[in-house]
């Protein structure tokens, strides 16, 4: 996200998506905590919703969705909140929405981590 495309929303929206672009970190660190494919899966390798309470594993859609409930941010602060989150996510000359970029064969652990840590670093310099 550019600087242009962050003017505009408040510093409190802003520091919001990036502590769930962290929180989303911090819940897929574990690479035994991160699936592709699906949202989440339960210890069983069983496929549920991000917001299961038996959720082990997530994808980053999964996670983020995960995280963003927990956050209990509701309305319309809710929606810019993850709309700031998700562009963030979004790299210059990447095509692929972020479920399919996670859920390529070629994505490993260490890929999300440092596309994770890259979007928490656009988040930082737009404050």
């Amino acid at each position: 996200m550019t600087g242009d495309e962050a003017r505009g929303h408040s510093r409190a929206d802003k520091w919001a998506a990036r502590r769930l672009l962290e929180r989303v970190r911090r819940r897929l660190r574990n690479p035994a905590r991160w699936c592709k494919g699906h949202d989440a899966e339960r210890a069983d390798g069983t496929h549920c919703r991000a917001r299961d309470g038996g959720a082990v594993r997530w994808c980053l859609i999964g996670a983020s969705l995960r995280e963003h409930h927990e956050a209990a941010l509701r309305g319309p602060r809710a929606d810019r909140v993850w709309a700031l989150a998700m562009c963030w996510l979004g790299e210059k000359g990447e095509t692929m929405g972020h479920g399919a970029r996670n859920d390529r064969a070629e994505t490993t652990h260490e890929d999300l981590m440092a596309w994770l840590t890259r979007s928490i670093g656009r988040a930082r310099a737009s404050e």
